[in-house]
């Protein structure tokens, strides 16, 4: 599976790889890709739901906030309005990679996963 077949699969709400896909576009995905990644975030089914929340947490990771100090100021501003915006459960995601109880915690690259 590549991104353009994730893409044609998560327009298909039936779609019996959905969670795959979701999770190849949280990989590999484009900003682009982010909204209709939303739409699953609360899927009733549970699993569809969770996996919608890893993806979309990643791929903000991987587009945004690993490059957050390659963006100018303006679209640093952008993002911040958008990031107020998303549901909690992709801000606590995030912000696990931001935040840490005994001290800072570097942000992930990319490539980065949890243990």
């Amino acid at each position: 599976m590549n991104a353009d077949i994730a893409r044609k699969i998560i327009s298909m709400p039936c779609a019996a790889d959905l969670g795959r896909a979701l999770e190849l576009l949280g990989e590999q995905g484009k900003l682009t890709d982010l909204q209709p990644m939303l739409a699953f975030v609360k899927d009733a089914s549970g699993s569809i739901g969770r996996a919608a929340v890893a993806a979309c947490s990643n791929l903000i990771r991987n587009n945004l906030i690993a490059h957050f100090h390659e963006l100018n100021p303006q679209v640093r501003q952008k993002l911040g309005t958008i990031m107020e915006s998303l549901v909690p459960q992709i801000i606590n995601e995030i912000g696990k990679d931001l935040y840490c109880t005994d001290g800072p915690a570097p942000v992930r690259g990319p490539n980065s996963r949890t243990a």
